[in-house]
């Protein structure tokens, strides 16, 4: 999968979510991974993206065992404390070509 992230924002994307049943504002609440003609939410979308950085991010692929209510009830949890764990940043961040970020 190689694609680009984009915001929810963009005019580009308010056609995409509805074309896979989403209405634009739904991205309010989730983000929204295509891969493969499929539209994955959630722990499945994480995994996916998860799986496409080097190791070892992309080992965690192998968490597509444990059954997806467990996994999206995780990434739940994680979504409701995100704030108050990793805080909240006024700008973000935006990778320089050919940075390792950006690799």
């Amino acid at each position: 999968m190689r694609g680009a992230l984009a915001a929810r924002q963009g005019k580009v994307n308010i056609r995409r979510p509805v074309r896979y049943g989403f209405k634009p504002e739904d991205l309010d609440l989730t983000y929204l991974v295509i891969q493969e003609g499929q539209a994955l939410t959630k722990s499945d979308a994480s995994l996916a993206l998860l799986g496409e950085f080097k190791k070892p991010w992309s080992l965690f692929r192998v968490l597509r065992i444990v059954p997806r209510p467990i996994r999206d009830g995780i990434c739940d949890i994680v979504a409701g404390n995100r704030l108050r764990w990793f805080g909240e940043e006024k700008d973000c961040l935006l990778p320089i070509p050919n940075s390792a970020i950006a690799s």
